[in-house]
């Protein structure tokens, strides 16, 4: 019984951690290169799990070809935003937090006009349903699918990073846009990329996580929160720093969620943050 609860929490803890982490790298870029907190990132997370229930449920379009529309129409979303809002805001922190602020508000509300009050659900493809037995454990096929989807995704994103023409062109942006600026590199598309990569990652997540919680206007903020958390635990435009971040905040609410209680758990995570501000304020792969 007690392997069981171990692995359960395991489990538990890599299904958090690694949506975690895919969300916290799309907030990391558009800091990095936009020098913008975009705190409405959470209400895109929220509007890819809606769509999804939209398309899917609404429409009975089957679940991959509604995964896929979902992602791609956040993703456009994601790019209209930078155009319209936070184009003209690169650089200025405070005033690109009020307009998220002000784009929070107006999306939760369009949301509950549009979707209604009542809490959605999206049913996981029949591939998805059921358990898999293993050496005597047990595991849900929805929650393996989301550590595989997700880590799949951080994985790729890693590579385009560090491996991609365009990859290299964002970090040289993201280190001294005036700079990349003089060789050629176009500081709007690079940014209106990563603002449409940023919003995919979400998508990706709030789809992936609306077949196991209810969708409602407010499910993006929890995501959001715990992803400041990562980032700040990792340290700014590190994405190393991310995973590592994530890891220690998934498995900690994890294993400390099976063995405690929830609330414990979210306590034990902001203490670790608190210490480590004390003995590292720059996270623990930034730089000083």
């Amino acid at each position: 019984m007690e392997y069981f609860l171990f692995f359960q929490s395991l489990v538990n803890g890599l299904v958090i951690a690694t949506v975690i982490i895919l969300v916290a790298l799309g907030l990391n870029l558009v800091f990095g290169i936009m020098n913008i907190v975009n705190l409405a990132h959470g209400e895109l997370y929220m509007l890819g799990a809606y769509f999804l229930w939209w398309a899917g449920v609404q429409h009975s379009i089957p679940y991959l070809p509604s995964f896929i529309f979902s992602v791609f129409a956040i993703a456009l979303f994601g790019v209209l935003l930078e155009k319209m809002f936070f184009k003209s805001l690169r650089g200025h922190l405070i005033s690109g937090l009020l307009v998220a602020i002000g784009l929070i508000l107006s999306l939760q509300s369009g949301a509950l006009l549009f979707f209604g009050e009542q809490p959605r659900g999206v049913p996981a493809p029949i591939i998805l349903k059921g358990v898999l037995r293993m050496f005597g454990l047990v595991i849900s096929k929805e929650r393996l699918a989301v550590i595989l989807i997700t880590m799949s995704c951080i994985i790729l994103m890693y590579i385009f990073i560090h491996r991609s023409r365009i990859g290299k062109a964002i970090q040289a942006v993201a280190q001294d846009p005036d700079a990349a600026a003089l060789q050629g590199i176009s500081i709007d598309n690079i940014s209106s990329l990563v603002m449409g990569l940023s919003a995919a990652m979400a998508a990706i997540a709030g789809c992936l996580m609306g077949t196991i919680n209810p969708i409602t206007a407010t499910v993006g903020q929890q995501p959001l929160l715990e992803a400041l958390v990562v980032i700040v635990l990792g340290g700014l435009g590190s994405i190393p720093g991310t995973i590592v971040g994530g890891l220690i905040v998934g498995l900690t609410k994890g294993f400390m969620g099976s063995y405690i209680t929830t609330t414990v758990a979210s306590i034990t995570v902001y203490l670790i943050l608190f210490i480590l501000l004390i003995i590292k304020p720059s996270g623990l792969f930034g730089r000083d």
